[in-house]
């Protein structure tokens, strides 16, 4: 490392994560972070401490991680999700249960749909779902239901329904998947889905900007406290105490497989983290797919990914092969979510370290979420 002169220690422990600031130049970018070093000696020797953080300390991985493909796709909605200003908004689904029922653009009461989502917020994702499908074969309107789930942000939601638990819907053979994989109390859901950076014209119109690759990211996670079973008339009726708004608890499954997950208050291996949210701002650590920079940006595929090494030693439902994925530096390019695939789950048995290491990375920068 780089001998750095000037500054003080602050208060180091060694046995604990640090994010440590050093003085190494002038001016706005005079800050530099060390990662994960624990030799209080390295730390105080070799390098000149201007101030001390403390890290997030990821402990006690959950059992299980669930990645899971959430918001539009090819199939649901027909086209990506955007990457505005930076930020990413994952667009909701439509619920295309309503149209085969009522015909286009008509909605139950009790159901929400586009235009109902609330506040400024609800209005501008109305507007980009509306305007981004303009082009597509799938175009919706502001009336057409929305499938708000995972239902991770209360700020879309009716005012009445802004208290409610955080939760996460699933049914028919994602849930049985789920179900047989025993996915539930303390297990993780990262939800990733399709995005594309797009712009706001002068006009106030949205569209996606033709230079710009499709990507799969992660947007948002939520960890079970428990689950209800809804074909379970008990458990149904608690679902409808707290969350009578859900899609999964308005609607009937016909004896299919239906459950609702609701979210932790706050993460049990990062306790001063909610317990389900949403990543605002895109940055590297919530990529999934590999950058692919020998290629034109619109001829990089999405569905090529790049994960961690010690993830070639992880048994994932839908990736098996993960074990022949290509090496790159300390990754594993291979490919990744391709067709229909929801649930991508793995056990963290026997790959603790690892996985904490690789939570710290997605979970680091989010300062909204945490107190």
């Amino acid at each position: 490392g780089l001998r750095l002169r000037g500054g003080k220690t602050a208060g180091i422990r060694s046995e604990e994560d640090f994010r440590i600031r050093v003085w190494h130049g002038r001016g706005a970018d005079c800050d530099d972070e060390v990662w994960g070093e624990r030799d209080w000696a390295v730390l105080c020797g070799r390098y000149a401490v201007f101030g001390a953080i403390r890290m997030m300390r990821i402990a006690n991985v959950p059992p299980r991680i669930v990645l899971s493909r959430k918001g539009f796709d090819s199939s649901a909605g027909g086209c990506a999700s955007p990457i505005l200003n930076g930020k990413m908004i994952s667009l909701p689904i439509p619920e295309i249960s309503c149209r085969n029922t009522l015909g286009d653009h008509g909605c139950p009461e009790k159901h929400l749909s586009y235009q109902d989502l609330a506040d400024e917020r609800g209005k501008y994702v109305a507007r980009l779902v509306t305007q981004l499908t303009n082009k597509t074969n799938n175009r919706f309107g502001t009336s057409d239901c929305v499938h708000l789930d995972p239902d991770i942000r209360p700020e879309l939601r009716r005012e009445e329904d802004r208290l409610s638990p955080l939760t996460f819907g699933q049914s028919s053979s994602s849930q049985t998947e789920l179900k047989n994989r025993e996915v539930q109390k303390g297990d993780l859901f990262l939800f990733f889905g399709w995005f594309r950076k797009a712009c706001e014209s002068i006009s106030g119109s949205f569209y996606f900007d033709k230079d710009e690759p499709d990507l799969h990211a992660i947007w948002g996670w939520l960890q079970i406290e428990k689950y209800l079973d809804l074909n379970d008339c008990t458990q149904h009726e608690m679902a409808r105490k707290i969350a009578a708004h859900h899609p999964h608890v308005l609607r009937s499954e016909n004896g299919k497989a239906n459950c609702l997950y609701v979210a932790e208050k706050n993460l049990t291996f990062l306790p001063n983290c909610v317990g389900a949210g949403t990543f605002t701002e895109f940055r590297d650590g919530l990529r999934l797919s590999d950058m692919q920079t020998d290629l034109p940006p619109r001829k990089r595929l999405r569905s090529r990914w790049r994960l961690p090494a010690f993830f070639e030693k992880v048994a994932m439902t839908h990736l098996p092969h993960l074990d022949k994925w290509e090496h790159i530096d300390i990754s594993i390019v291979g490919k990744g979510a391709r067709g229909r695939g929801q649930e991508f789950i793995f056990e963290t048995k026997g790959h603790e370290a690892e996985v904490a290491k690789w939570l710290e990375g997605i979970f680091t920068g989010e300062r909204r979420q945490f107190s």
